[in-house]
């Protein structure tokens, strides 16, 4: 529990809240550490994605791979993210995604969730074409990212909160 009075202009979670019995509580203690202009940046897997459930509705994998109980105990996409976010009195600056690693699944050569052997290279690909669009673009980048977050696509959300001082 944090004891002092000081605010702080950025919080980073990184892969945290999935971890968390209670998100919103979590979040509520971390806007009250934030300063007034201060941004909150939340990494969480994008699980249960409009890919995902494409994915199990035709079969083309066994199961939700991604329900990993019990090292998750919370599970975002992009609107239970930002709905968690507003009631803990955040508001959303901007969501972004990373490569949607999960269109690998959609070839059975590639398909890294029926065949682990695949996984890596699967990986060294996602890495090799995120180096190149990045390389072509950093501005470009970002609104594909957002472009895929506002999809609901990406293997994990990126989102910029900030304190919602409408409320």
């Amino acid at each position: 529990m944090h004891q002092n009075e000081e605010k702080y202009d950025l919080i980073l979670l990184d892969n945290v809240l999935e971890h968390v019995l209670n998100p919103l509580e979590t979040l509520t203690k971390l806007v009250s550490l934030l300063s007034a202009k201060g941004t909150l940046i939340i990494e969480v897997p994008n699980d249960f994605s409009v890919v995902q459930r494409y994915l199990l509705d035709k079969k083309k994998i066994p199961d939700p791979f991604w329900v990993v109980s019990p090292d998750h105990v919370s599970y975002f996409n992009a609107q239970g993210l930002k709905s968690l976010c507003e009631q803990a009195g955040l508001a959303q600056a901007m969501l972004i995604s990373d490569y949607p690693i999960d269109f690998a699944l959609f070839n059975g050569d590639t398909n890294y969730a029926v065949d682990k052997s695949v996984g890596k290279s699967v990986h060294k690909a996602r890495v090799e074409i995120e180096t190149l669009i990045h390389t072509l673009s950093p501005d470009a980048s970002i609104d594909l990212y957002k472009a895929f977050a506002e999809l609901g696509l990406g293997r994990d959300l990126i989102g910029f909160f900030s304190v919602n001082n409408s409320l």
